[in-house]
């Protein structure tokens, strides 16, 4: 059996859930089902304040109009 690398698991994983253009509520029940975590970055083009830390397991999501817009890993 091949197994996907855990960074090329990500990617796909982060391109999947911005293509299918989910709201936040749907989204991060997918996010946490899938063993991720995650915290919201921005708001309609206004900036939350996050920590700088990194954690390679963990999405910073933007929303516009509570539609997941952006995520990055970190």
């Amino acid at each position: 059996v091949c197994e996907v690398p855990a960074a090329k698991a990500r990617k796909n994983f982060r391109a999947e859930l911005l293509t299918a253009k989910l709201p936040i509520v749907q989204a991060t029940q997918e996010i946490e089902q899938a063993g991720y975590e995650w915290r919201v970055g921005s708001v309609d083009g206004e900036a939350m304040l996050v920590t700088q830390d990194y954690r390679i397991n963990r999405l910073t999501l933007s929303l516009n109009n509570e539609i997941i817009t952006k995520a990055k890993w970190g």
